[in-house]
């Protein structure tokens, strides 16, 4: 009997650690100054045809739904983890494996009045969009806005800048859905989060990382000119 392949986070195969993902200087800063008036999430609403995600009374098949997301989730792994903050002489924050992950926090419905028209629905999409991506898990959500009797859904899509932004965001979220209908499932595959990383582990990280920059430093002040002209 063929067994399902089990893997870690980034795709490889279970027992391969991959390296610590710690968050880049521009992705602390959208988090650092982020408020609620001001929130540093990208989205976008997306209007689709309704049919193909409706059961026979008309209802989302939202369980169907977030099964096959999430067996595309293998696709972008980092869809899958959370911001950690390791504390005193470890580093910057960084990215580990949400321990609980359930899809269902980030797959959800809102269920419009069959007589709601375009302007109340885009007043939902604002109020979805308006509140601030929960840290303690992964940044992104995946809201389905539906009404009883229409043959559209809206889709509203929230991602936290941290994460990514631009191209890659489109390239990232795309990877969760097909071009065609009757596009095959992918092969289910085993996940299971890699636990976050020893205190050694970051300390040592963290020195490196700090060394790195202190030889990256004094190659710019041994050849200013060179430094400049790659630049």
């Amino acid at each position: 009997m063929r067994k399902t392949p089990r893997v870690a986070s980034n795709g490889a195969p279970d027992g391969t650690r991959r390296r610590i993902a710690r968050l880049t200087v521009s992705d602390l800063s959208n988090l650092r100054y982020e408020t609620p008036a001001a929130p540093m999430h990208i989205g976008a609403l997306v209007i689709v045809e309704a049919p193909a995600l409706l059961d026979a009374d008309g209802q989302l098949r939202l369980n169907e739904v977030r099964r096959r997301i999430e067996l595309r989730l293998p696709r972008v792994p980092v869809l899958r983890r959370r911001l950690f903050r390791p504390g005193l002489f470890r580093g910057r924050a960084l990215w580990v494996d949400e321990e609980q992950f359930d899809i269902a926090r980030h797959v959800r419905e809102v269920i419009l009045s069959p007589s709601a028209g375009d302007a109340e629905l885009l007043e939902a999409a604002e109020r979805l969009m308006g509140v601030l991506l929960d840290r303690t898990r992964p940044l992104w959500e995946l809201w389905f806005i539906t009404q009883r009797g229409r043959d559209r859904i809206a889709i509203v899509v929230k991602l936290h800048h941290a994460v990514a932004d631009g191209r890659a965001a489109v390239a990232m979220l795309s990877s969760l859905f097909d071009l065609r209908a009757d596009e095959p499932d992918p092969a289910p595959c085993e996940w299971s989060p890699e636990p976050v990383p020893p205190v050694w582990s970051l300390l040592a990280d963290n020195v490196q990382g700090k060394v790195r920059a202190m030889q990256q430093v004094g190659r710019v002040l041994a050849h200013p000119l060179r430094a400049a002209s790659a630049s």
